[in-house]
């Protein structure tokens, strides 16, 4: 197995293992975020080696299977696929953590900054909740 291949399993292993681990712990919040955070990190370190590699014009592939001459079933990373899924990988992590510790608590309040207050028109509602 060579490295692009090793990077693709681990890309696709990575979030399948933590989300196993994340209902294992059940309700234990800093434990599942902790979780989250390292594999998001992973995911990230992952990511970066495919999206570098893809830039040098290596991009890495893993093929499944060949039923016929001339047919794969495979991955294969595209550049903006490989810029995609760094800008994913990074920015879920925030969402999740955001999600439950800062908007569930407080949804509809007007303590929670992703929930429009009455009346509130979308432009003035966009700058709070993004920033």
């Amino acid at each position: 197995m060579n490295t692009g291949e090793l990077l693709i399993s681990f890309a696709l292993a990575l979030p399948l293992f933590a989300a196993v681990a994340t209902y294992a712990v059940g309700r234990m919040p800093d434990v599942r975020e902790t979780l989250t955070l390292v594999a998001t990190i992973g995911l990230v370190i992952v990511t970066l080696s495919m999206a570098v590699r893809t830039g040098a014009g290596t991009p890495p592939q893993l093929v499944l299977a060949r039923p016929l001459e001339g047919l794969e079933l495979a991955f294969r990373l595209e550049p903006l696929g490989a810029l995609f899924a760094l800008m994913a990988s990074v920015l879920y992590a925030h969402f999740m953590v955001e999600h439950y510790r800062g908007h569930h608590p407080r949804a509809a309040t007007p303590d929670d900054p992703a929930s429009a207050r009455c009346g509130e028109s979308l432009w003035r509602f966009l700058p709070r909740t993004l920033a």
